[in-house]
C-alpha cells in the first residue's frame, strides 16, 4: 500500500498547482479582517444580509399567494354583454347554416346560453362559478357539443378571452393506444385549457403490458394539480349523470370533477331529427 507522500507524487504537477491555488485563495479569504460597517448604506446592507432568511420567507409567502390568484382564479370582465351577445348570435347562426339548420330552443336552453355567455366574458352576474370549468350534462341530442363548439369559436374570435381546444374523449383513447409510449402521449392532456367532449363514450381502461390503465382518471388527477395553481381550465360534455360518473370512474375522480367544474344539466328534448 502506498504512503501519503507516494500518493502525492502520483498527482500531476498541473493538478498540484490547482490545489495549491485553491488553498491559497481559501487562506487569503479567511485572513481578511471582518467587514465592519461605517456608513448608513453599509449598515443597511449588513442588516439586509443578516436578515436574508426572513426576507426569503416573505418572498416565498408572496409568491405562494400570487400563485393562488392566477388569471383564471380572479377573472375580469373583458367584453360588454350586449356586444358579446351579438358576436355569439352570429357565430351560432353561421354554424347552424353550415349544417342546414335553424336555431331552436326548448327547456332551459336560453338560460344556459345567457349564463354561459356571461361566464365566458368574465361577468360575475353569471350563475356559474367563473373560477371553475364547465360541464354540460344531459341526454343525447340536446346540443351540448354544439354550444361548446360555438363558445370555442367565440373565445377564439375575441381578444382577451380564455381560449380552449376541443378533444373527444374517445380520441384520447385512440391517441394513447396508437402511441409507442402511452405514458408520454397522455402528458399532452395534463395542462392547458381543454374541452373534453362526450365523457363516458370512451373505453374505460387502456391495457398496457397486460395492466388496465385508467387514463381519464390520471388526466383528471394531473389537471386538478394544475387547476389548483391556476394553469388550466377543464370543460366537458357528457350524457352521464353524477351517479353514473362516480360509478364508472370512482369517487376520487368524481370529487375532482365536482371541485373543478360547474355541472349544468340541460333539460331540452333531443334536437336530432
Amino acid at each position: 500500500m502506498k504512503t501519503e507522500n507516494e500518493k502525492m507524487n502520483d498527482i500531476p504537477d498541473v493538478e498540484k498547482e490547482r490545489i495549491a491555488n485553491n488553498w491559497a485563495k481559501f487562506e487569503t479569504r479567511f485572513a481578511n479582517k471582518p467587514f465592519i460597517p461605517e456608513t448608513e448604506a453599509q449598515k443597511a446592507y449588513l442588516h439586509q444580509v443578516n436578515h436574508k432568511e426572513a426576507q426569503t420567507i416573505e418572498a416565498i409567502t408572496k409568491k405562494a399567494i400570487q400563485k393562488e390568484f392566477k388569471a383564471h382564479k380572479q377573472p375580469k370582465q373583458v367584453m360588454q354583454y350586449d356586444v358579446a351577445k351579438t358576436l355569439l348570435w352570429r357565430i351560432m347562426n353561421a354554424k347552424l347554416a353550415s349544417e342546414g339548420r335553424t336555431f331552436e330552443h326548448a327547456g332551459n336552453d336560453l338560460e344556459v346560453i345567457q349564463n354561459l355567455l356571461k361566464y365566458f366574458i368574465g361577468d360575475n352576474s353569471s350563475k356559474y362559478n367563473l373560477r371553475k370549468g364547465i360541464c354540460l350534462a344531459g341526454d343525447v341530442g340536446m346540443g351540448k357539443t354544439f354550444l361548446m363548439e360555438c363558445f370555442q369559436s367565440f373565445c377564439s374570435a375575441a381578444a382577451g378571452l380564455q381560449k380552449f381546444r376541443k378533444v373527444g374523449c374517445g380520441d384520447v383513447f385512440d391517441d394513447i393506444a396508437a402511441a409507442n409510449n402511452p405514458q408520454v402521449a397522455i402528458m399532452k392532456y395534463y395542462k392547458g385549457n381543454v374541452f373534453f367532449d362526450d365523457l363516458g363514450n370512451e373505453p374505460e381502461f387502456f391495457k398496457h403490458f397486460g395492466n388496465e390503465f385508467a387514463y381519464m382518471d390520471r388526466i383528471m388527477f394531473k389537471r386538478e394539480e394544475s387547476f389548483r395553481i391556476g394553469y388550466c381550465m377543464t370543460h366537458f360534455t357528457t350524457n352521464l349523470n353524477g351517479r353514473a360518473i362516480e360509478t364508472r370512474y370512482g369517487k376520487r375522480f368524481f370529487d375532482r370533477f365536482k371541485k373543478m367544474l360547474n355541472v349544468i344539466v340541460m333539460t331540452a328534448p333531443s334536437k336530432r331529427n
